[in-house]
């Protein structure tokens, strides 16, 4: 990968044809955790061809690209005032790059576009790094969670809507408008 200050990064809603892109994206950015996820967890955080195309199907799943190509995914699903961020991954050959960081910010901006209260996830205790970055992006642990035998952190922040406006409160609205 080219350094940071000569890439073009783009950040768009995936199509079709970016499905088996995000599904080998998923699998290669968890593989060197698969021993510490139950099979059962691992097949439902590497998401299949078939799942991540009804993701796309139901506009919910983002690409970065960095340079044209597929380097970071984020699946974002509203329900009941909260946004919640799903298969956040980023290849390993473009990590240390602020990829996890744009889609954060990508995710809050989409939320309070739709006047939604809270974001809302779940990690891995051993995802140290991941912890790490959702806590300095305002995040607070709430408890946790099962999946199949891997024990999940629930973590979630709350947003801050600007009442006198339709626009959010958020720097980063100028960035992507």
């Amino acid at each position: 990968m080219t350094s940071k200050r000569n890439c073009q990064i783009v950040i768009r809603l995936a199509d079709f044809s970016d499905a088996s892109d995000i599904a080998n994206l998923l699998k290669d950015s968890f593989s060197e955790f698969k021993t510490l996820y139950t099979k059962k967890a691992l097949s439902e955080t590497i998401l299949g061809v078939h799942k991540v195309k009804e993701r796309i199907n139901n506009k919910r799943t983002w690409v970065v690209l960095v340079d044209g190509i597929i380097r970071g995914t984020i699946s974002l699903i509203p329900a009941n005032g909260t946004l919640y961020i799903k298969s956040v991954a980023v290849s390993p050959a473009a990590r240390r790059r602020g990829l996890a960081t744009l889609m954060m910010n990508h995710a809050e901006h989409e939320a309070m576009r739709m006047h939604l209260a809270y974001l809302e996830l779940t990690t891995t205790h051993f995802l140290s790094a991941a912890v790490h970055l959702y806590e300095n992006f305002g995040f607070a642990q709430r408890g946790q969670k099962d999946l199949h035998g891997t024990p999940l952190i629930r973590m979630v922040k709350e947003l801050k809507l600007n009442l006198f406006s339709n626009e959010p409160t958020n720097r980063y609205n100028s960035q992507l408008s």
